[in-house]
């Protein structure tokens, strides 16, 4: 990959050229071997699969924390509720929110309603006088 930044009077802009300059030849090599080295390339393959998987995995778990969490917690602070963040195991996490009064989500609430729309499931419940509202969230599955 080769990025590039020009800096014009008005604009900065930034190229990321993920294009290839030479040909792997992956197709026409893979021919070639034989069922050995057929074995080794698969235990390869799935070490890098595994390995990529990890990365996603802690990348959307940091761009959780960055992103979705402070939108959540700025609509708490705004819906005075209690805010409850659960990491559980893997790396799916389930927000609770709780107040008394109940919740409103505007034409305003623009942010709000994209991190709702990354949650994997929506709860809403009245429990002992207060509104619960859970969001569950899958890091390897909704934030790729």
């Amino acid at each position: 990959m080769k990025m590039h930044s020009v800096t014009e009077e008005n604009a900065f802009q930034e190229i990321f050229d993920f294009s290839l300059q030479e040909p792997l030849g992956i197709d026409t090599e893979f021919d070639k071997l034989n069922l050995q080295q057929r074995i080794k390339l698969n235990e390869a393959l799935k070490q890098i699969r595994q390995e990529n998987a990890r990365t996603a995995a802690e990348r959307s778990k940091e761009w959780f924390q960055k992103a979705v969490i402070p939108v959540l917690k700025d609509f708490a602070e705004i819906t005075e509720s209690v805010m409850t963040v659960k990491q559980m195991e893997g790396s799916i996490y389930e927000i609770i929110l709780k107040n008394p009064y109940g919740y409103d989500i505007t034409e305003d609430s623009r942010s709000l309603r994209i991190m709702m729309g990354l949650a994997v499931h929506i709860g809403i419940e009245m429990r002992n006088g207060e509104v619960i509202l859970a969001l569950t969230y899958d890091c390897s599955k909704s934030l790729r």
